[in-house]
């Protein structure tokens, strides 16, 4: 059982990443890996600072300096690449933990300042949360919501950046070309409510993921860590469809899913369950109070179904 939806390295992402860190940079700019030492481990600093040396924590000079040595740091990539990632990459399989950037340097100092506004969010009504944003299971989510501004500020200090994706490739974006020229600075990103619930959802795969290895692992799906986040992602999407959006809720939803058949929800007998939830009128907890014998057993006969069952 995987402890992160993070499938194992594929055999081609070496050659894929030392293709993306052999690119031309321009001055003024250097390659630094990004490790997220809580996923990591405190003990991985130590082996780390033995390849490359002096490695700077992201998060010094803000709120969130506390972290230090569980806390992102980032690792130039100087003298023999090579085998600084090909270390790294060993330390990292199967963790969502790695990431490398094209970042502002200034005398072998990285330019941290508007990278390390990524960790310090703050929402519409002045909630102030720490993003783990060097996770690279929130990487691309919190890449994605960024609106047009928020993504200049970043691009004037990150011009590539490049993380091992789910199924265990390489995947990259190109910043510069955000970069307006603004010399604006914030010490903290602002989200909109929007912003904030598409990386909250964004999440929720995850987080359902670790309630099951705790208390129902026997159903989660023997299947590729990148395919049981699809498939998790594909019934919450569902569920929400149904009016179904907190976490105890969509547990049970999920349970059911793969304890039965993932299209448990399309039986014509639940149709006014669907129409009850969705309208708020009940919630799905309470809705499955309501379950006949009758309805129990044609979703359970679902599981036996070749055409709908939940492998």
């Amino acid at each position: 059982m995987p402890t992160y939806l993070q499938n194992p390295h594929q055999a081609e992402l070496a050659a894929a990443l030392s293709a993306w860190l052999s690119a031309p940079c321009p001055s003024g700019f250097q390659l630094w890996a990004l490790a997220d030492l809580s996923i990591l481990g405190a003990t991985a600093l130590r082996t780390i600072e033995r390849l490359a040396s002096p490695t700077f924590a992201l998060l010094d000079g803000t709120r969130y300096a506390a972290y230090e040595e569980i806390g992102p740091r980032l690792i130039p990539i100087i003298g023999d690449s090579e085998r600084i990632t090909e270390s790294l990459l060993a330390m990292a399989n199967t963790l969502p933990a790695l990431s490398f950037l094209e970042l502002k340097t200034d005398d072998c100092e990285p330019r941290r300042e508007q990278l390390a506004t990524l960790a310090c969010v703050e929402t519409p009504d002045g909630l102030q949360l720490y993003c783990r944003f060097t996770d690279t299971r929130v990487l691309p989510g919190v890449l994605r919501v960024l609106d047009h501004s928020q993504r200049s500020r970043v691009a004037q200090t990150v011009r590539r950046w490049a993380w091992i994706g789910r199924d265990g490739h390489l995947e990259a974006q190109y910043l510069a070309e955000a970069n307006m020229g603004s010399r604006e600075t914030r010490t903290a990103l602002s989200l909109s409510d929007d912003q904030f619930t598409a990386l909250m959802q964004a999440a929720e795969p995850d987080i359902l993921f670790g309630l099951l290895r705790e208390i129902s692992p026997e159903i989660i799906p023997a299947r590729a860590p990148s395919t049981i986040h699809a498939r998790l992602a594909s019934l919450l999407q569902t569920a929400r469809r149904y009016g179904i959006d907190d976490t105890p809720d969509q547990l049970q939803f999920v349970t059911i899913a793969w304890s039965t058949s993932e299209q448990f929800h399309e039986l014509e007998s639940l149709a006014g369950i669907w129409a009850a939830t969705r309208s708020g009128e009940l919630r799905f907890r309470d809705a499955v109070m309501r379950w006949t014998d009758e309805q129990w057993n044609e979703i359970e006969t679902m599981n036996s179904d070749p055409a709908t069952a939940h492998y």
